[in-house]
């Protein structure tokens, strides 16, 4: 009896050392140091649904805040702690959008025909994942979601959503239909094709039609998608995951929408104001800033670009993003302040 107590008590313990060192594994390893496999958050976006739709000009992890410079300042990849302070810069690329996930970027490289890179958040070790021309990228679950736009560079795919392993070694085709923007919710990722609102599974099955609406700037939270409807004089609109009770938030012509904490923050195409009200319609509020476009929200702050000329053929204003500038205010109209 004694003999197996004996080797009960060694078989324990040895257990208990082998819990312990795995505990204090995961505890110590930051997966931007080196000489590790990269881990993994399981269920987390490599940025919002509001940011994917704006751009993805800005994306946090942990203090610092990620984000690209605008354009006239060379488009390039910098980080800044959230109080504005210590910034740097990461990557000298120029990007169009960002994903920040597990100490990693990725993001579209303009200086190499949009294709997909990662490099990590101190700014080494940069890697590219392949050739493909990405618009939308959503990062998930060791998945990189994207639309290829191929075409663009007379190819023989275009316009489609693909994804690929972080590592870059699989890729694959999800959809065979023109794509114009994509967002991903749960197990489902959301998209525009030109013939209205659609879903598909993350492994590409079950497309399911949603709305005739062509939609943009896409926000899918808590079961909704909030979205820019076409076929309603570009209105806001929100509408659920099935399809079933949309509503028209505000009928006055839109061009961006970031969803966040019950509130939508949004600007219109006639004055390009900045508005925010809350989800259910109600409490429509100015905030004070004109020639606001493509909203992110990072760490209590809205993020925009601002420059514009005037069309005189139109009558109207449009934006002018050679000489845009890159500005943050805090979600309740105060505190205006440039990034670059």
């Amino acid at each position: 009896m004694r003999r197996k107590t004996k080797r009960l008590i060694v078989v324990l313990s040895g257990v208990a050392i082998l819990v312990a060192a795995a505990a204090v594994t995961v505890f110590f390893w930051k997966p931007w140091e080196g000489g590790a496999p990269q881990v993994l958050s399981p269920g987390v976006l490599g940025n919002t649904t509001g940011n994917i739709a704006n751009s993805r000009l800005v994306a946090q992890e942990g203090d610092w805040i990620y984000y690209v410079r605008s354009r006239q300042d060379g488009s390039q990849i910098y980080k800044m702690r959230s109080d504005g302070t210590d910034k740097q810069m990461v990557c000298a690329d120029a990007a169009l959008g960002i994903n920040v996930l597990d100490g990693w970027i990725y993001y579209s490289n303009l200086d190499d025909y949009m294709s997909l890179y990662k490099i990590r958040i101190d700014g080494s070790e940069k890697v590219k994942l392949n050739d493909d021309a990405c618009l939308h990228i959503v990062v998930l679950d060791g998945w990189v979601y994207y639309d290829d736009s191929k075409v663009q560079y007379a190819l023989s795919e275009g316009f489609n959503i693909h994804k690929t392993d972080i590592e870059g070694k699989e890729r694959i085709r999800l959809n065979y239909e023109n794509t114009g923007e994509i967002t991903i919710a749960g197990n489902w990722i959301f998209y525009r094709s030109e013939n209205g609102l659609f879903k598909i599974r993350l492994d590409g099955t079950e497309r399911t039609k949603i709305s005739d609406d062509m939609a943009y700037s896409i926000n899918a939270i808590d079961g909704w998608l909030y979205y820019i409807s076409k076929d309603d004089e570009f209105a806001l609109c929100k509408i659920k995951f099935d399809g079933s009770e949309k509503k028209v938030l505000d009928e006055k012509r839109v061009e961006f929408v970031n969803v966040h904490d019950e509130w939508i923050y949004y600007s219109t195409r006639d004055d390009w104001r900045l508005y925010k009200m809350r989800i259910d319609g109600t409490e429509k509020t100015y905030l004070g800033l004109n020639m606001c476009t493509n909203i992110n929200i990072a760490d209590g702050w809205i993020y925009y670009l601002t420059s514009f000329e005037t069309e005189e053929a139109f009558g109207s204003m449009r934006p002018d993003y050679s000489t845009a500038e890159f500005w943050r205010v805090r979600l309740d109209g105060t505190d205006n302040q440039r990034v670059d």
